[in-house]
């Protein structure tokens, strides 16, 4: 074993949703065109693009589980 952790820590990531983050806090008007799932995580992306006063108007929850991927 090369490393071993007893934490996980989660976070909102990928791209787009850093990228809008990212010129929301530079002052700039952004939404984002992105879809998630009904479930916890999707409900977790959407509480953190609020926080950061991402627009809204293409946001779209569907059935399926939220994707997620994992650094190790």
């Amino acid at each position: 074993v090369l490393f071993r952790s007893d934490e996980i820590h989660y976070g909102v990531g990928g791209s787009a949703a850093n990228v809008a983050v990212g010129t929301s806090k530079l002052g700039l008007k952004v939404d984002i065109f992105t879809m998630v799932g009904n479930d916890m995580r999707g409900m977790e992306i959407l509480n953190v693009l609020k926080k950061n006063l991402i627009g809204l108007f293409y946001f779209k929850t569907d059935a399926y589980p939220t994707n997620q991927s994992s650094v190790l």
